[in-house]
Formats: structure tokens, C-alpha cells, sequence
């Protein structure tokens, strides 16, 4: 039996590149960032900026389009936890 397609084994390990730094960026944005700013200019910030990196992805290769899908990866997992983060509640004035 064969082995597979040796472009399967570079795609997995792109993959799992991609999703390491952008797991090493959620926990950095909820154990640095969210507590500092305001969560609605975060979430717009890195929304934004999420423009850029598709585009990136979209126009570049080999280098170029890996970088794009690793900043896409680390914006959309960045806004993940501004996206759940608690709101205080309005409490009833006494």
C-alpha cells in the first residue's frame, strides 16, 4: 500500500502552525489584553484588521499567504474571548 500524498503531511503541519499561534495569542489577549482597553474598540480593532489578513491570504503565496492565514487565525481567535467575555449587569437602584 502506498503512503498517501506527501502534500498532505506539509498541510497538516501548516495547519497545526496555524492554530499554535493563534491559541498562544487567545490566551495572551484574554490574560493581557482584555483586561486593559474597552472590549468594543478590541473587537472592532481586530475585525478590522481581519480585512487585511484575508486579503493577504487571498492575493499571496507560499509565504505570503501563510502569513495571511496565521494573522487571520490569531484576529479571529483574538476576538473570540471579547466576544464572551461577562458584562456587568445594571442592578436595580434601591
Amino acid at each position: 500500500m502506498g503512503r498517501g500524498h506527501p502534500g498532505r503531511a506539509v498541510g497538516r503541519t501548516r495547519d497545526f502552525v496555524i492554530y499554535v499561534v493563534s491559541g498562544i495569542a487567545q490566551y495572551a489577549m484574554g490574560r493581557r489584553i482584555i483586561d486593559r482597553y474597552p472590549l468594543k474598540s478590541i473587537y472592532v480593532t481586530a475585525s478590522a484588521l481581519q480585512v487585511f489578513a484575508m486579503l493577504a491570504l487571498a492575493m499571496g503565496n507560499g509565504y505570503g499567504a501563510l502569513a495571511g492565514a496565521i494573522v487571520s487565525a490569531v484576529l479571529s481567535s483574538a476576538a473570540g474571548p471579547v466576544a464572551r467575555a461577562p458584562l456587568p449587569q445594571p442592578q436595580p437602584a434601591e
